[in-house]
């Protein structure tokens, strides 16, 4: 309130569309869209894919997909980025609680920008357009029964050709959600991540914006209450915390947040 150049309007949408052919195969399409202004950090996420999937059995689910995601930082053009994507994800039912699911994504970043020369090299690199190589490898179990538990770990490797921004991130997830008394449903997640930056801390206007809630270590809770066939109360408070231990440079945010969700 105190602060109006912090002020941020976000705007958001998706687009999810699938259809079945036959008895094993379904083809889709994904669509997302996300639009950041406000505060010096004004950016547009686009990302479009189309997928294959191939369900042999009640137990397997196989997905392919193949697409492209296009990054525009409007403060600074040179950390924008294009890059093809592709991913695959198997989830194997062990019986109808129980499930696992692995995952994998490759994304080759090329930037507006040219890269940072590594200044310990004598004599320097050649400067050249940056390029990154993003991968990332995830495995899940779930668990749906009188309550549901989902625990992930996630593994981030972006190599840059552009010194000091090379980092790789660990990082782990536990979900649960379980219905309550008087109709009310409470849904709970703590994250915890672990990064490590090879070229030491590199700090940049440049570094890639992600989510609080895909970025941070977070706790969150929600609460869920419908208040008619149509319509529900939706409570939730997050708390999201981070600190970067070379320069002990710390972020803290905490959300509350009431709303009325409808469906028909």
């Amino acid at each position: 309130i105190r602060q109006p150049s912090e002020d941020t309007v976000i705007q958001s949408v998706v687009l999810d569309g699938s259809l079945y052919a036959g008895r094993y195969f379904d083809f889709g399409i994904l669509g997302r869209a996300r639009d950041r202004r406000g505060a010096g950090r004004d950016y547009t996420d686009l990302s479009a894919e189309a997928y294959v999937g191939f369900v042999p059995s009640a137990k397997v689910d196989l997905r392919l997909f193949a697409g492209a995601h296009r990054f525009l930082y409007w403060n600074s053009l040179a950390a924008s980025f294009y890059a093809p994507t592709g991913s695959i994800s198997v989830r194997y039912r062990f019986d109808k609680r129980h499930s696992m699911t692995v995952s994998g994504n490759y994304e080759p970043r090329l930037y507006n920008a040219r890269n940072f020369p590594n200044p310990n090299l004598d004599p320097p690199a050649v400067l050249a357009q940056r390029a990154d190589n993003v991968i990332t490898v995830g495995v899940s179990y779930a668990y749906r029964g009188p309550f549901v538990l989902t625990v992930a770990y996630s593994y981030i490797d972006s190599t840059s050709s552009s010194w000091g921004e090379t980092y790789q991130r660990h990082r782990g997830a536990l979900t649960a959600g379980v219905k309550l008394p008087w109709q009310w449903t409470f849904l709970g997640n703590v994250a915890f991540q672990w990064a490590l930056y090879p070229d030491g801390l590199f700090l940049s206007q440049d570094l890639n914006i992600s989510e609080d809630d895909e970025n941070q270590n977070a706790v969150s809770v929600k609460f869920v209450r419908p208040l008619g066939e149509h319509s529900a109360l939706d409570a939730r408070y997050a708390f999201y915390f981070n600190r970067l231990m070379t320069t002990d440079y710390t972020y803290l945010r905490q959300m509350a947040m009431v709303g009325l969700s409808a469906k028909w």
